[in-house]
Parts: structure tokens; sequence; C-alpha cells
């Protein structure tokens, strides 16, 4: 039986989530973080003449610390492959971290969980970048926010 970690508690429910660059944001953003993986946020989309950003997920944590953050998303689009960028938020600037995921092209839904962010600031950013024209879809079924250390 695991034993438990009183002082690591997800707070993603404290946290403003904002869906800045679509096209249409979800329709339920507070479903990303009611704890429930059987829900979603509803369907953000973009349509981009070009390879680009479709849109970003940005974080801000209820106060400065170190957190560990992580998502289920679903996400696919009418042609090109994906990938996922995490960035962290120092002060008030988003600095790239790393790409947390690639993904080939899918005209269905693919649910992934991209590699969580260890994050020592005030937010984290998910930017999702697809490499040609085309329209994307992204369901966010959960968003977790576990807050470490102050």
């Amino acid at each position: 039986m695991p034993v438990p970690v009183p002082f690591i508690t997800n707070v993603a429910s404290q946290c403003t989530i904002e869906y800045t660059n679509w096209d249409t944001p979800p329709a339920n953003p507070e479903r990303a973080v009611d704890g429930n993986l059987d829900t979603y946020a509803g369907t953000a989309q973009s349509t981009l003449s070009s390879a680009g950003t479709a849109g970003r997920v940005r974080i801000t944590f209820p106060s400065k610390g170190v957190y560990l953050v992580g998502a289920v998303l679903g996400l696919w689009s009418d042609d090109g492959s994906h990938q996922i960028n995490g960035y962290g938020r120092y002060e008030n600037t988003f600095r790239y971290i790393q790409r947390v995921m690639n993904l080939a092209s899918s005209t269905s839904e693919r649910i992934v969980s991209p590699l969580p962010l260890l994050i020592g600031g005030t937010g984290a950013q998910y930017e999702i970048y697809v490499n040609t024209a085309t329209t994307v879809y992204l369901n966010i079924y959960e968003i977790f926010v576990y807050k470490l250390r102050l």
C-alpha cells in the first residue's frame, strides 16, 4: 500500500487557466481542473494557413513555488504532425523548456499525456504546434498541478 505524502497537493483548481491563440476556445474550461478524467473542457479549434502555433494552454499558479505540471489531452488535425512544447513562467515571461511530445499525423483524436514539466516559478504553458496548413483540434481532459515546495 502506498504511503500518502501530505505535502504534495494538486492545486490545479486554484490556478488560472487561459486558452490563448485558439480560434475557438473550449466551451467548459472549468472541466479541465475538475479532477474527473471522464469529462473534458470542450474542443479548442484553430485553422492555420501555414505551419505554426495552433494555440496555447497557459497555467498561472496560485503562488510562486516549485510545481510538477501534467495534462491529459486529446489532439488531432485534418493534416500534419504536431509538437507540444513546454514553457515555464518566471515573473512575467514564458521561457521555452523543452518539446514534451511529438505526434504523427492523426485525423482522429489521440489521447496523450505529454512529459510533465518541473517548474520553479509562477506558471507553465503547453504550446501546440503543427507543421502545415490545417485545422487543429484539442480536448483538455485534465490538467494536474502539484505544488512540491514554496
